[in-house]
């Protein structure tokens, strides 16, 4: 809700109130507060308004934390207040009849419709409230919005939606039906398998039977000959042996071999470098005598490094502060010519001042010329909404004994007539002398808006010149800095060119010549790159082995003599054993085939019994598809019967709304003339309901014609007598177990059916509104329409819009 603060709205009896206000500002929300206090809900919480569906917690403001809602009202004698306060998470309330709490949280919700008032939810809503559009759609001339108006407002859409229920049921059973026949035909198609399943089981049987025999002949045969292996097995094993020791044998020959074959070469290697050994001396000592002398200048070389580079830094920042100078002398010039050219640019304030009353002049022009043209543009609208007016009622007179306005009887058509044509033909003169002045306005706009445009462009320029006095005065401020450090530049570059020539006389005086290090440098390091000292090194750790290895060769040769004569014993022992392992391998190979046709059988048992078990398997399912078949039929017949009861149950949902509202048909037509003879001062004397089409007639001077050939408010007068009438009738249907009917006598109105009437229209469905109070002791009219305000002359509650999220309240009284 929009509303904060302490809030009271009253409704007097026997008058109409209007709640009135602009869409947004809060008008429905004090229907909704009512509701909600009463039932928990309201036309937006229930689901069913065009508005969209709120929680309950969405009425709180959104800048408070809590809602307090008081209902006072008087029913069957008794007092009853109302109260309920929300929050954004919770809701609670208590209900008090004639001073004493009766209930309190929820069961205040069921106290209101079992006693306090009577009506359910849809009972109130349907009996109290009118919304948008139910009243003209009850006299709609398409049947399908008018039947589904009355069987709305009755509630008897729900049998509507317990026959689709019905159909979608049948549907779905019929589908059940036909997925169970499509899987009985393929049942059907797999039970005629078993005969063939069962002789495919007793062939493998049979095969199985064979297959094990063939196993236990196979079995015994294996055995023998793994007996017969069992006695040549300690002959093979010792040629195994032997074998193996002729193997490591030879193995050991070729390693000596090898081993003769290495110490020869190194020992080769080792004479080749006892030659060499004087030379590489000689380049030792000249290494070592050239380190020596470089290690004794390297102190005076570091010195004179250390000086070169802090000479090479002084002479980089030298050059970097000319740099630096160079620059600040070219900003100052620059900087000197921006600030001559700035104060050329700024204007003098006498050309400011003239531009400036130049310009409100034009403007003053231009809003004068804007405002008689928008004045003139709504002079021509109201002109022809009145030639549109008269034309209207001009053709309405045509050929009609009574005006169908103010019911009159016409005595002289053509007076009537030629009153209504010079009316129109003064507007038109009117409308075209008015054209004329336009136009001549809208050239001369345009010649005054093109000069306002003009002196505008001028001013800004102007003030953006003006301003530019503060430019000049950072460019000066900006010039003497510049100055400042131009002058503290030239300093340091005094001081740089001192302390450079002072380190180069420090440099000279350590005496070191960089050409001759230079050469004993690059000596030095072809040495090392040649590796002299580790070449010198390693000679002669390898010429102190020269020894080892003579002795080493000598070893290796008489190892091998020795090895050469083991294996000769051992080739003799091998051609002996021979013969009889050629017996253990024919015997071996014998066993292994006798094994391998064992394994094959088992392969071959193992697949036929593997094929046995399948076979088995697929007759159990089956022979379990045969007797889902069996069930499958069952629930077919079963399903078929469902159906017939469910066609049935169909065909009564779709004629009871037809039937109930065949029965109400007389009661709707005796409340609403009893009404419609209240509200048109009994012009109009009866209303007439088809049976079968629910048409809408109205009877008048004793002639029944369809609610069409009324004017704009008599169709509202009948509109509004039927809506009473069915909200007159659903009070006195049996709603609780204390009250068997309730009738109400408070009226809401929300908006009503006013969009499509002009001003004559909107005035006579007010003075029908008013004519309610006959049949209420409170009508109120929520309404966004100005014209209603306008005409509305009573009981007003003002809504007006204060901020974003709120709405203040005003009672008015005219």
């Amino acid at each position: 809700m929009r509303f904060k603060g302490s809030l009271e709205v009253e409704f007097p009896q026997n008058q109409v109130t209007l709640i009135a206000g602009d869409n947004g500002s809060g008008k429905t929300s004090i229907l909704d507060a009512l509701c909600v206090c009463l039932y928990g809900r309201t036309l937006r919480t229930s689901g069913r308004a065009t508005s969209g569906f709120l929680s309950i917690n969405d009425l709180v403001n959104h800048e408070s934390d809590k809602a307090i809602i008081r209902v006072e009202f008087e029913n069957h004698g008794h007092n009853y207040v109302v109260t309920r306060e929300i929050t954004h998470s919770d809701t609670g309330g208590e209900l008090l009849e004639d001073g004493e709490s009766k209930a309190v949280g929820r069961h205040v919700y069921a106290y209101v419709r079992n006693r306090a008032i009577g009506l359910d939810w849809e009972g109130f809503r349907k009996s109290t409230v009118v919304l948008q559009g139910e009243m003209s759609a009850l006299t709609d001339l398409d049947p399908g919005p008018r039947k589904k108006a009355f069987t709305e407002l009755f509630g008897l859409d729900k049998y509507s939606a317990y026959e689709k229920l019905a159909k979608e049921k049948i549907q779905r059973k019929e589908s059940d039906i036909h997925a169970t026949e499509e899987a009985d035909k393929i049942l059907q198609a797999d039970i005629k398998k078993i005969p063939d399943i069962k002789e495919e089981i007793e062939q493998v049987s049979s095969q199985v039977k064979t297959l094990k025999e063939k196993k236990v002949k196979l079995e015994k045969i294996v055995e023998t000959k793994k007996t017969n292996i069992k006695t040549l097995e300690d002959n093979h094993n010792e040629y195994i042996r032997q074998k193996e020791k002729a193997d490591t044998a030879r193995g050991q020959i070729d390693a000596a071999k090898k081993d003769i074959e290495d110490n020869r070469n190194d020992l080769n290697r080792l004479l080749s470098i006892q030659k060499r050994f004087n030379s590489i001396k000689s380049s030792y000592v000249t290494y070592t005598t050239l380190d020596e002398k470089i290690s004794k200048i390297q102190p005076t070389k570091s010195e004179y490094d250390k000086i070169s580079t802090e000479i090479l830094k002084h002479d980089t920042t030298l050059a970097d502060k000319r740099d630096s100078l160079s620059d600040i002398v070219d900003q100052i010039k620059d900087t000197k010519s921006a600030i001559l050219k700035l104060r050329k640019q700024i204007p003098s304030p006498s050309k400011l001042t003239k531009t400036e009353k130049s310009l409100n002049a034009a403007t003053a022009i231009e809003k004068g010329l804007k405002d008689r043209s928008n004045s003139i543009r709504g002079q021509i609208k109201q002109i022809e909404e009145s030639i549109e007016s008269l034309k209207a009622r001009r053709d309405q007179v045509k050929g009609k004994d009574e005006c169908p306005v103010c019911l009159q009887k016409i005595t002289d058509q053509q007076h009537v007539t030629k009153h209504y044509d010079d009316e129109i033909s003064a507007l038109v003169s009117k409308k075209t002398k008015l054209g004329k002045e336009q136009v001549s306005i809208l050239r001369r706009l345009k010649t005054v808006s093109e000069t306002v445009k003009r002196l505008d462009s001028l001013q800004r320029q102007l003030e953006k010149d003006a301003s530019k006095i503060d430019q000049v005065t950072r460019e000066q401020n900006r010039l003497s800095s510049l100055i400042k450090r131009k002058d503290s530049i030239k300093e340091q570059i005094d001081k740089t060119k001192a302390d450079s020539k002072s380190l180069s006389q420090k440099r000279d005086s350590l005496g070191f010549n960089p050409i001759e290090y230079g050469r004993l440098d690059a000596k030095i390091k072809q040495l090392r790159k040649d590796k002299v000292a580790e070449n010198y090194a390693n000679a002669k750790t390898e010429l102190d082995r020269l020894p080892k290895v003579r002795q080493e060769l000598e070893t290796s040769l008489g190892k091998l003599s020795d090895l050469v004569n083991e294996n000769r014993s051992l080739e003799t022992r091998l051609k002996q054993l021979s013969k009889l392992e050629k017996k253990y391998t024919d015997a071996k190979q014998s066993l292994d085939e006798s094994q391998h046709e064992l394994n094959d059988n088992g392969k071959a048992l193992a697949t036929e019994s593997e094929r046995e078990r399948q076979s088995r398997d697929k007759l159990e399912d089956l022979e379990d598809k045969e007797r889902k078949f069996a069930k499958n039929l069952e629930q077919i017949e079963r399903l078929k019967e469902e159906i017939i009861t469910l066609e049935e149950l169909r065909d009564i949902f779709k004629n009871i709304p037809e039937n109930i509202l065949r029965r109400l048909r007389p009661f709707i037509e005796k409340e609403g003339t009893d009404i419609i003879n209240e509200l048109s001062n009994n012009n109009i004397t009866a209303l007439n309901i088809d049976e079968d089409t629910l048409n809408i007639a109205a009877t008048m001077n004793g002639e029944v014609r369809p609610i069409h050939y009324y004017s704009g408010g008599q169709k509202t007068r009948i509109n509004m007598a039927l809506r009473v009438a069915i909200s007159r009738i659903l009070s006195k249907m049996p709603q609780t177990d204390e009250h068997t009917f309730a009738i109400m006598q408070t009226l809401f109105i929300d908006e009503g059916d006013f969009g499509n009437l002009d001003e004559d229209g909107v005035r006579e469905a007010v003075n029908v509104i008013r004519n309610l109070t006959k049949e209420f002791d409170c009508v109120i009219l929520i309404s966004h329409v100005d014209t209603i305000r306008e005409i509305f002359h009573g009981h007003t509650v003002e809504i007006q819009k204060n901020g974003l999220n709120e709405s203040t309240i005003s009672v008015l009284a005219r």
